[in-house]
This record gives C-alpha cells, sequence and structure tokens, in this order.
C-alpha cells in the first residue's frame, strides 16, 4: 500500500527562497530511491504560512529506508555558516486509499470541442484575432490570465479536419489517423453569455499555426481541448511587476495586466517586430 508524508513546515522569517532552493536540491537525492513515487513543494497562499512538503512511497518500509541512508543524510547536511530556513516542521504520516478496480470511477478524458470561426480581426499586421464559438463552447471555462489551451488544426494540404472520437478512455483522436497538428495559446477573451472565445495569434514566418491563422475565414472549423488550464495568480502582496516577453507572449501579458490590482504597477518589456506591431495594453 502507497503511503504519503507530508512535512508542514513554518519556514523562518526571510527564509522562503532559501528553503525553497534547498529543497530542490534535495529532490536530485531521493527521486532515485527504491519506492520513491513523487514529490511536491507546495508553497502558501492567503490565509497559509507553512510549506508542504509532499512525497508518496510505495510503502512505510520504503520511507524508512530512504530516511535511514546515506542520500537522505547527504541531502540534509548543514554547511558552515547556513542558516536555519524553518522555525517548526510537522510530519503528517497518510496511506493510500485503493478501490478495487471494478469499483474505482475510471478516468476518462473529456470530449475536445468543435468549434467554429465566427469572426477574423487584424490587430497589427503580424497578429490576428479569431474569435471561436459554437454549440460545443457550452460550458468552457477561463478561470484566469495567462491559461492556455490547444488548438487543433486541419491538414494544410487537404484542409481535412480529423475529429475526435470516443474510445474506452473518453474522446481522442483516431490511432489509426495521422494526429493532427496542433498548437497552445491563450484565452485572450471568453464571453460565456454569447459563447465566444477570443485568440490573438501571432503571424510568424512559418509554422501551422501561423499558415492557418493567415487565411482563417468565418465558417471555418477546429477543434480546441476541452478546458484551458495553467491559470497563472499574481501575488498579492508585492508592490509592482516586471514583465517580459515577444509577441507572441502579448495575449498572456496583456490578461496578466488586467488581472493586476488597481494599487499596482507593472513594467512591460516586450519586444515587436517594429512600430506597427505596438498595442496599448491596459491594467
Amino acid at each position: 500500500m502507497s503511503v504519503v508524508k507530508i512535512n508542514a513546515i513554518t519556514p523562518a522569517p526571510g527564509g522562503e527562497l532559501e528553503l525553497e532552493a534547498r529543497f530542490g536540491r534535495r529532490v536530485r537525492e531521493v527521486e532515485h530511491m527504491e519506492g520513491f513515487e513523487g514529490f511536491q513543494l507546495l508553497r502558501p497562499v492567503s490565509g497559509e504560512e507553512r510549506y508542504y512538503v509532499y512525497t508518496r512511497w510505495r510503502s512505510e518500509e520504503d520511507f524508512q529506508r530512504w530516511v535511514n541512508s546515506a542520500e537522505f543524510r547527504r541531502g540534509h547536511a548543514k554547511t558552515d555558516g547556513e542558516k536555519p530556513v524553518a522555525t517548526h516542521a510537522t510530519l503528517l504520516s497518510f496511506e493510500v486509499v485503493e478501490w478495487p478496480l471494478e469499483q474505482a470511477t475510471p478516468f476518462r478524458r473529456p470530449p475536445p470541442r468543435i468549434v467554429e470561426v465566427r469572426r477574423v480581426a487584424r490587430l497589427t499586421p503580424r497578429m490576428v484575432r479569431i474569435t471561436l464559438g459554437g454549440g460545443q463552447m457550452e460550458g468552457f471555462e477561463s478561470n484566469g490570465p495567462a491559461e492556455h489551451f490547444r488548438l487543433y488544426l486541419p491538414d494544410s494540404e487537404t484542409g481535412e479536419l480529423v475529429l475526435p472520437v470516443e474510445g474506452p478512455e473518453g474522446y481522442g483522436f483516431p490511432e489509426d489517423r495521422p494526429r493532427p497538428a496542433s498548437r497552445a495559446y491563450t484565452p485572450r477573451r471568453w464571453d460565456p453569455e454569447n459563447g465566444e472565445l477570443d485568440v490573438d495569434i501571432a503571424l510568424h514566418d512559418h509554422g501551422p499555426g501561423a499558415e492557418w491563422a493567415a487565411n482563417a475565414k468565418e465558417g471555418d472549423t477546429a477543434v480546441i481541448s476541452a478546458r484551458a488550464g495553467g491559470t497563472y495568480l499574481p501575488e498579492t502582496d508585492v508592490n509592482w511587476y516586471v514583465i517580459g516577453g515577444d509577441e507572441a507572449a502579448l495575449p498572456a501579458v496583456a490578461t496578466a495586466l488586467e488581472a493586476l490590482p488597481s494599487s499596482m504597477s507593472a513594467y512591460v518589456f516586450a519586444e515587436v517586430q517594429d512600430a506597427d506591431e505596438e498595442q496599448e495594453l491596459t491594467s
């Protein structure tokens, strides 16, 4: 039976960055241990000050073998002059509940969404905004800035769009067909009332995403992933941000700026090809 160990650590004042760095070094000592199944360092957010060190092991015996190993002692050894980064730690132990296969709920991939192009607008000579919609946009969610979703594209030569099919593990693309090319993009604007998703695409000189976007027209069909992921939550205990990126990053930069509170300043450095590619960003 797998076990989980969670070490709840109260960092010393000002020791947060060093604590994160030390555990980053320690993971190299543990990741090759027999029975080790996973590690995560969880940084606290609002309402919590403790870090949580999560490790999962094949058995309690494997965890104890790690605690008594030379690798453990090496990973936790202190060097001369090294300051404590924690004032308190509590180790919590858990067993992983495992159901018989017939009782477990199998994971099923949600269906990708078949969408149509509603509108196309040139924001700059090298940036196009494509508005996607259709009945399958119902239930789509965008939960914060700098998210990403995948856009699956028609074949660049034949124009054929391979559609997802339902299988034993949920929806996916047919195994006997070439998987369609795809690219990850940021939801620039999600309008749940009208079921419309804006995506801004930089028109590079090559690549299937840029080629499709340059030629997209109203009524064209594409497929997007079921949901967006990778939401970035801005830190609320800082006074200002420095944000940098190139033209392809502008949609993510724009959504991050719009999510900042009015009390916070941001310095943005964006590299674009020329003055015609400059966009006004608001916060």
